[in-house]
């Protein structure tokens, strides 16, 4: 049976997988903020024109 070799991490390694994970995580985090706010400015339109088009209005 032969055994397949392990391969060590450095402790430079480690944290370049650290930081990797934590750019990754920012990075959705903002992705997140971006879609919140795309929803926000969505919403406040459609209402916007809603209310300024509106029939009431008209008159």
């Amino acid at each position: 049976m032969m055994e397949t070799p392990h391969e060590t991490v450095t402790s430079e390694q480690t944290s370049a997988m650290g930081l990797e994970a934590e750019a990754d995580l920012t990075s959705l985090q903002i992705q997140a903020v971006t879609d919140v706010l795309n929803h926000v400015i969505a919403t406040t339109t459609a209402l916007f024109l809603k209310r300024r088009f509106s029939p009431s209005y008209l008159i």
